[in-house]
């Protein structure tokens, strides 16, 4: 030590001034917590309290509240965001009786969202093609009203072609011809919804009976 400074202390305990340190229990389904109301786990801590369980799963506190079910955070570490040190929660920690009912729930929850995601995306896939429909009826009837007029079909086909150019910011082929466009534009945003690749030979009908019989098809959708 430095001269005219006090010698440091160093706290020392024997054995019998210590206690071995005993997991908290879990009584009557309500999870033991820390000051901050958390339950600290793994890597924390070597084990969870007695009688709980840890779910990782997004959200599943919002399970845990509406079943009026006693849940804590789980602080599983600490990160630094910002030049902070901030607790890590992933998921919550709950009573193994309950561990049952929560996680089914959960899944049941997520099915629904699943299936409600897809419902809308179909809902939007089958929109599109109505619109892309309606649009070939109106280029036949053009053609069938104005064949003898070629030069009528030639500005719809540079009219379509521009415009689908312009809503898809310049990045289709200058050679590429309404339908093509047409069929990238769905491509890129239904293809995957559908499982695969839509064909030109099945979504392009060359005539009128065609085109009506799809349209048909499409309204009788439940929207």
């Amino acid at each position: 030590a430095a001269a005219g400074s006090a010698p440091s202390m160093n706290k020392l305990y024997g054995r019998w001034q210590t206690e071995p340190w005993r997991r908290p229990v879990a009584l009557n389904g309500v999870v033991p917590k820390n000051a901050r109301g958390n339950v600290e786990c793994p890597p924390l801590l070597k084990e969870l309290p007695l009688g709980t369980v840890h779910l990782s799963f997004p959200g599943i506190w919002a399970v845990c509240r509406d079943l009026r079910i006693d849940y804590a955070p789980a602080l599983v570490g600490f990160e630094l965001q910002q030049g902070r040190m901030l607790p890590k929660i992933d998921g919550v920690v709950v009573c193994e009786e309950f561990q049952e009912q929560v996680v089914c729930e959960y899944l049941q929850r997520e099915e629904a969202k699943h299936a409600a995601r897809m419902a809308k995306q179909r809902r939007e896939a089958l929109a599109a093609w109505r619109q892309v429909l309606q649009a070939m009826r109106m280029r036949q009837q053009l053609r069938s009203n104005y064949e003898a007029d070629g030069k009528v079909a030639l500005a719809e086909e540079q009219d379509v072609v521009d415009l689908t150019r312009a809503e898809d910011g310049e990045d289709t082929p200058a050679s590429a011809s309404a339908h093509e466009m047409i069929l990238q534009r769905l491509q890129r945003k239904y293809g995957q919804a559908h499982g695969g690749q839509l064909e030109p030979e099945a979504t392009a009908p060359d005539s009128t009976a065609a085109v009506n019989d799809s349209m048909e098809r499409i309204d009788a959708e439940e929207f």
